[in-house]
């Protein structure tokens, strides 16, 4: 999952492309992001950071939304961090 500071929930495609450039990894990815409840999902691309010492790179085969994630566009099922129980184990 990508983390998008303004939006309410965020999924990566599995559509990454890398490349080197300057002796510098770029990698792009899509995303379908949605910013505010009841709004579409907005499918957006994005930079990735290069992996860190310690991390691999892994290209995942397949990603989706299941009905959950589209419940919670329509605003009818919090996300898991505006839930109660969520709250109480921080």
């Amino acid at each position: 999952m990508v983390l998008v500071s303004e939006a309410v929930l965020t999924f990566a495609y599995p559509s990454t492309t890398s490349e080197f450039t300057e002796g510098r990894m770029s990698m792009r990815s899509r995303a379908a992001i949605l910013y505010e409840y009841g709004r579409p999902w907005s499918v957006e691309e994005f930079e990735l950071d290069p992996p860190r010492a310690g991390e691999v790179l892994g290209r995942p085969a397949a990603t989706g939304l299941c009905h959950s994630d589209e419940h919670i566009r329509q605003g009818r099922l919090a996300t898991l961090y505006e839930s109660d129980t969520y709250s109480s184990t921080r």
